[in-house]
């Protein structure tokens, strides 16, 4: 009996191996294909020419003004109090750990590099996303290879810098697990249980919101759903934990 559940143990983690393998292929083939389609010198306008700006700053070891008069002349713009520059500087931090020095050549490779490395990250959002609703790897992992390379996915990524490139991914991640936790195939399983699913929810919405903007709007609107879907289930014993996540977020 030990040697059979041995067995099917072993093989258990050899198919969960052999997808995380076939995931982080498709990871990274998202990552070449999005880089290897960056211009040199990327033309940025807009939202993503002010974000550059802000980037090149951090990476050039600055920190933006608190007020901004060459954005609103003259009182300036408070950028701390208007905007969200987690992932400004993010990206300027991650440059100098690479390069002590700022070049505007290298800086632009880098930029490239993080949107397409973090955007592809999706991927493996969505593959925990199709797993908690289906409970089956096939199915999860065909749904992250389609979300990597739609062609609306790629283009979204190339030559521009979006606030969704990095919160993109968190909103998925943060869907996850509050599918994974209410799940139907997830019933009979304690709360301790589905503690992995809850902790993905809350730190997926964390970062999500000290991104984006935009994505408080989408947690509550995730958030009336998820009640409306509670009270059609009459699943009470679900409120609370979720609650409470949702609530500590």
């Amino acid at each position: 009996m030990t040697t059979a559940l041995d067995q099917l143990s072993r093989r258990r983690g050899l198919r969960w191996g052999l997808t995380l393998f076939g995931l982080a292929v498709v990871i990274a083939g998202s990552t070449w294909m999005r880089r290897s389609q960056w211009d040199d010198d990327p033309l940025l306008v807009s939202d993503a020419a002010f974000r550059f700006r802000l980037a090149r700053m951090y990476a050039r070891g600055e920190a933006p003004p608190e007020r901004d008069a060459a954005v609103l002349p003259p009182e300036g713009q408070p950028l701390h109090e208007d905007l969200l520059l987690v992932e400004d500087a993010l990206v300027g931090w991650t440059y100098r750990l690479f390069h002590p020095d700022y070049d505007e050549a290298a800086f632009n490779g880098h930029l490239a590099c993080w949107v397409s490395l973090v955007s592809s990250l999706g991927a493996g959002a969505v593959f925990l996303l199709g797993y908690a609703l289906f409970r089956r790897r096939d199915i999860a992992l065909v749904a992250a290879l389609l979300a990597a390379f739609a062609v609306g996915s790629v283009d979204r990524t190339v030559n521009v810098y979006l606030r969704e490139h990095l919160a993109g991914p968190f909103i998925l991640l943060g869907w996850a697990g509050t599918v994974g936790a209410l799940s139907p195939s997830a019933e009979g399983v304690s709360w301790k249980g589905r503690l992995p699913w809850l902790f993905a929810a809350g730190a997926g919405w964390v970062v999500a919101l000290v991104s984006w903007h935009l994505a408080g709007f989408i947690l509550a609107v995730t958030a009336l759903l998820l009640g409306a879907y509670l009270l059609w289930r009459r699943d009470w014993r679900s409120v609370g934990p979720l609650s409470a996540v949702l609530g500590g977020v």
